[in-house]
């Protein structure tokens, strides 16, 4: 969004943005999970959904979609099918959707921890 502000010298273009998703990835581990920090914008969410899902392997809770207008913010942090399994000292494991969803809107400012999709070793679809 653009504002012209006036004074009486010259006339400035100020950029109002609505804010911006501020991450980073903080540690790759040898097993493939890494650590991630994102900061919430000024309004609205972290701009993903979680699902909670079976593997062969395990139930667990794995990003299921990322808002359209976040999708470039979160590139190389998070994608679909990621699987969180910690949020800040928080395990995942056996807990429900809604706890997962609670404990994500508590906070401005998150360290997951994150196995991604591609260095999952079981490469198995996810079944809802």
């Amino acid at each position: 969004m653009f504002r012209k502000k006036s004074s009486r010298q010259s006339q400035k273009i100020t950029i109002i943005s609505p804010g911006r998703l501020i991450g980073s990835v903080l540690a790759i581990n040898p097993d493939g999970t890494q650590y991630v920090e994102l900061s919430r914008p000024p309004t609205g969410p972290f701009g993903f959904y979680v699902v909670q899902a079976t593997t062969t392997n395990n139930t667990g809770i794995f990003v299921s979609r990322l808002l359209p207008e976040y999708q470039k913010l979160l590139s190389g942090l998070l994608g679909i099918g990621d699987e969180l399994l910690r949020v800040d000292s928080v395990s995942l494991q056996n807990l429900e959707l809604e706890e997962v969803y609670r404990i994500l809107g508590d906070r401005e400012t998150i360290t997951l921890k994150v196995l991604p999709y591609k260095s999952r070793t079981d490469r198995l679809t996810v079944s809802l």
